[in-house]
């Protein structure tokens, strides 16, 4: 079963995310969200996720930088 793991600071949408989609059905198990970027690098290499559905814009350290150092330690994670 694969991991996700979904980096949002509005709740609502996080909480819509997760409600939105069947995770179970699709074989893939939900990770405690994270709420910025730094929260988000922590998790990332504590939890190793396999996909990452991430905001942009979100406190500290953006999507993006997020994106690119993760990429460098876990090329083989998708972002979402």
């Amino acid at each position: 079963m694969k991991k996700v793991l979904i980096v949002e600071d509005e709740i609502l949408a996080r909480l819509g995310l997760r409600q939105l989609v069947d995770w179970k059905k699709l074989e893939l198990e939900l990770l405690p969200d994270a709420t910025d970027g730094e929260e988000a690098l922590e998790k990332i290499f504590m939890l190793k996720p396999d996909i990452l559905i991430m905001d942009i814009n979100i406190p500290y350290v953006n999507g993006i930088e997020v994106s690119k150092k993760v990429k460098k330690v876990f090329p083989e994670t998708q972002v979402i």
